[in-house]
């Protein structure tokens, strides 16, 4: 299990920002590497398309790739609410 140091409330209000400026509605906004940074917005997760450790917020969830490895992506998302 990877495990991070960061603020739920903190990533969601970032996200909000994100949307915000971006005119986005609905969908994840995807922080990578290890949810620190904001690399674009998706409508909808696979999770081979992003590197363990990747976090995706959306409007009511976090989630965090898992598994795999960077070459063929991650393997699952874990919903890491708190």
């Amino acid at each position: 299990m990877v495990t991070f140091d960061f603020d739920l409330a903190s990533l969601a209000q970032r996200s909000a920002e994100y949307r915000k400026e971006q005119g986005l509605q609905g969908g994840y906004v995807i922080f990578e590497p290890q949810c620190k940074e904001i690399t674009g917005w998706s409508k909808e997760l696979r999770a081979e398309a992003y590197v363990p450790g990747a976090c995706a917020v959306g409007l009511t969830d976090v989630l965090v790739a898992e598994g795999g490895n960077s070459y063929d992506g991650a393997k699952t998302w874990r919903t890491i609410n708190d």
